[in-house]
């Protein structure tokens, strides 16, 4: 039997107040919605920027809809966490509250991540991988399977994520069910990804880019912005220059790239010949292997100084040696530049022994705990070098084989000079506020002094 919603906005835009509104690219998704539910085994795919609006539509106000007009019928909700997931379930119960509605939700089955009406419908949630045994839907909906972007750029997480959505929640379907796929894109290997490719005449593919381009679903021009009532074109190209091009094109074009090739490319490389007044030493970043064989990787400790929104690579030592040589090398380099006063060192492999070793003598040291893989890391820091934020020593001796790793990372023989440089910089920028529309400013626009002045801080 076919699953009929009927006006989806009418039963609650006469319910919303200034938490949500109607725009109208929410109105195209909701009628695309509308159609597959008017059919049996519906299914759709949604792709929007973050933050346009779309999981307070497909998450809160969709479930709301469908069991107001069928409160008989059963909803499964998964989201990346199985937290995330129970909020959305939780505000989809309180809003039966409201006199308006008619559908009542069951006193003793009212958990936030499994309810019930009193026609015996309801709504669960869980976390993409969990369990739904012994559940069923009439309306499935997905949500922004991916956390961050560790499980994004992961091989493993994505094929865990198509196996749990093949095995666990494609078969809780009802006959006639649909299913509501939600999410912005981080990699051309997620979910909707794969789905496209494997099933595409399956699923109605609605995608709005944050900034349109040709053929744009909704009719704007090229270059209009999604929902400027909340960011305009202008807020777009800052966020853009802020994230880099690689996350612009998935995570806000719908868009992602193939990840192959190179992350940092060598045209984005800035470099200086003195180091302009202002710029400060900020620290050490040091990333220690000890097998001193031909074979092994470099011991690399690097020293790094900034000036507002740029960041300079000061000095570097990348030798093959053992414990006591590093140790040796560390001092010196501390010696040599005292003013970088944090000393960042990978809290693990031969990192913690470095830190035993020295933090009697030496203040300052900083065990940093890698988060995510090394590619994660430096795709991470990607939009610095992008954006021209970060300059390199134009006459250091070690500049050719510096640039050769960083700008062939990561199918370079060695990554410890983009281990080290990848540290220095998540480190230098954790502590800044998160970037808001209006933040960054392009390079172009930056109207620093001349950099023919300053102090040279030579010894290369």
């Amino acid at each position: 039997m076919p699953l009929w919603l009927p006006g989806i906005a009418e039963p609650i835009s006469p319910l919303v107040g200034e938490a949500w509104h109607l725009y109208p690219y929410l109105e195209h998704v909701i009628g695309a919605i509308e159609r597959e539910l008017a059919k049996p085994n519906g299914r759709i795919i949604v792709n929007t920027p973050p933050r346009h609006g779309k999981s307070t539509t497909t998450s809160h106000w969709l479930p709301v809809a469908f069991l107001e007009a069928f409160p008989q019928r059963k909803v499964i909700l998964a989201s990346h966490t199985a937290k995330a997931a129970s909020e959305w379930g939780q505000k989809a119960r309180d809003t039966f509250a409201i006199p308006e509605l008619c559908t009542e939700v069951r006193q003793d089955k009212s958990a936030i991540d499994d309810w019930q009406t009193t026609e015996g419908g309801g709504m669960r949630t869980t976390g993409v991988g969990g369990p739904i045994t012994g559940k069923g839907f009439h309306l499935g909906i997905i949500d922004d399977v991916t956390k961050n972007a560790e499980q994004a750029y992961s091989p493993v997480f994505q094929q865990k994520t198509i196996d749990w959505f093949n095995s666990t929640f494609y078969t809780r379907a009802e006959p006639g069910g649909c299913i509501v796929v939600n999410m912005t894109r981080w990699h051309e290997n997620d979910l909707t990804g794969w789905l496209l490719r494997e099933h595409s005449d399956d699923w109605t593919h609605i995608v709005l880019p944050a900034l349109a381009e040709d053929d744009d679903q909704i009719g704007r021009a090229p270059g209009e912005a999604l929902c400027p009532e909340r960011y305009d074109a202008e807020d777009l190209q800052r966020i853009r220059t802020a994230v880099g091009s690689w996350v612009w094109a998935g995570l806000y074009q719908q868009r992602p790239r193939p990840a192959s090739g190179a992350i940092i490319k060598r045209h984005w490389l800035r470099y200086y010949d003195q180091l302009p007044d202002g710029a400060r030493l900020v620290g050490l970043s040091v990333d220690a292997t000890f097998k001193d064989t031909d074979g092994s990787d470099y011991v690399v400790i690097q020293a790094w100084a900034r000036r507002l929104a740029e960041f300079y690579l000061v000095d570097q030592i990348r030798e093959r040696m053992d414990f006591q040589e590093t140790c040796v090398a560390l001092l010196n380099m501390i010696e040599r530049w005292p003013g970088a006063l944090s000393r960042w060192i990978e809290d693990k492999a031969n990192g913690p022994a470095i830190i035993s070793a020295l933090e009697s003598m030496v203040p300052g040291l900083i065990a940093v705990e890698p988060m995510g893989s090394k590619e994660a890391r430096v795709r991470a820091v990607s939009p610095l070098f992008e954006a021209g934020n970060v300059f390199l020593p134009r006459h250091a001796p070690w500049l050719g084989a510096y640039e050769a790793e960083l700008c062939a990372f990561p199918s370079a023989p060695h990554d410890d000079q983009a281990d080290a440089t990848s540290q220095a910089l998540l480190k230098m920028t954790e502590s800044s506020k998160p970037l808001q529309p209006g933040d960054v400013k392009t390079v172009a626009a930056r109207r620093f002094e001349s950099r023919g002045t300053g102090r040279n801080w030579g010894g290369y």
